[in-house]
């Protein structure tokens, strides 16, 4: 009989409506008023946390649609980057095939709450972040003084202290980076400052490093780590004791071309194996790349899986 309790999980950037696009247009030729904007954003913000609880997502995220992008936010309300953050220099994001402003670090990163407070809004529970040495590889770092990847950790504890104090449960971290052997370190750091918070890593398009698991404190790790794979692959393996500790698994594509089922029983092979006091279900990539009607049917998909899941098991118990 298995304990594994088997959530389900929405992190990212929402797709925005072809009608807020337009707004946005609009907001920067001085067509509209903010607030005008600013309406139809915080709609679209709450239709998206309706449309995960009507299909019952256990860690909803509220679809960061303040955010322009994974450090816009971040970057505007710190002190120690050079130009304001829409005057940054365009570049392109390889690993999402997308552009963003990348901003250049000239001095020790300092965190404003109220300034962050202003953009981002109202935060819920969960809320999903670059991991810190994500964060620091895009950005260009001209500050000699202290490394890009300790400078991005240092801003982040100051981030993370307030997101505590905001009530926010729950970050996951999304890598893009080779390895995850960093970001892995730079969480165990940060969840002994901040020690009310729960964490995950998830990592996207890399092939994350053969580091010894020993999950941190406080620490979720996705099932893409080659050490899990190899555990679920051979029984015999020495299993790590996740007796109170979680799995994410990456089980929904958020694409439109990968069609592929779910596997399931992939999923059930994790809790047979590696017994976690809980099985994270959720999506790859940002369901901000598709257009909204596909990233809904996502959504849906990813509830419908972790139900039919929890029915599979219950029904073997």
């Amino acid at each position: 009989m298995s304990n594994t309790e088997i959530l389900s999980a929405v992190h990212g950037i929402a797709p925005r409506s072809d009608a807020l696009h337009r707004l946005g247009t609009d907001l920067e030729r001085g067509r509209i008023s903010e607030q005008g904007f600013d309406d139809v954003q915080a709609q679209e913000t709450a239709d998206w946390l309706a449309l995960q609880a009507d299909a019952e997502i256990d860690i909803p995220e509220n679809g960061k649609l303040a955010w322009q992008d994974h450090l816009r936010a971040i970057v505007a309300s710190s002190e120690g980057f050079a130009a304001a953050a829409d005057e940054a220099p365009v570049t392109r994001w390889v690993d999402s095939n997308t552009f963003y402003r990348q901003p250049t670090i000239i001095d020790k990163l300092q965190f404003n709450p109220d300034c962050f407070q202003q953009i981002v809004g109202k935060l819920g529970k969960h809320v999903s972040l670059l991991a810190p040495d994500s964060f620091a590889a895009h950005c260009t770092d001209a500050f000699t003084d202290l490394p890009a990847q300790r400078n991005a950790l240092q801003l982040y504890s100051e981030l993370l202290f307030y997101l505590g104090q905001w009530g926010v449960g729950r970050v996951t971290f999304e890598s893009y980076q080779p390895s995850n052997h960093q970001a892995i370190d730079d969480i165990q750091i940060l969840a002994g400052w901040e020690r009310d918070i729960q964490f995950g890593l998830l990592h996207h398009g890399v092939q994350p490093s053969t580091v010894p698991f020993s999950p941190p404190r406080n620490l979720g790790i996705d099932i893409d780590s080659p050490t899990l794979r190899q555990i679920v692959a051979q029984p015999d393996y020495r299993r790590p004791d996740l007796s109170n500790g979680e799995v994410w698994h990456k089980i929904v594509p958020a694409d439109t071309t990968n069609n592929q089922q779910p596997n399931v029983d992939d999923a059930e092979r994790i809790i047979d194996t590696l017994q976690p006091a809980r099985l994270i279900l959720t999506h790859t990539i940002d369901l901000e790349r598709l257009p909204l009607p596909y990233a809904q049917a996502k959504v849906r998909q990813l509830a419908e899986i972790t139900a039919q899941l929890r029915q599979k098991v219950g029904a073997q118990q």
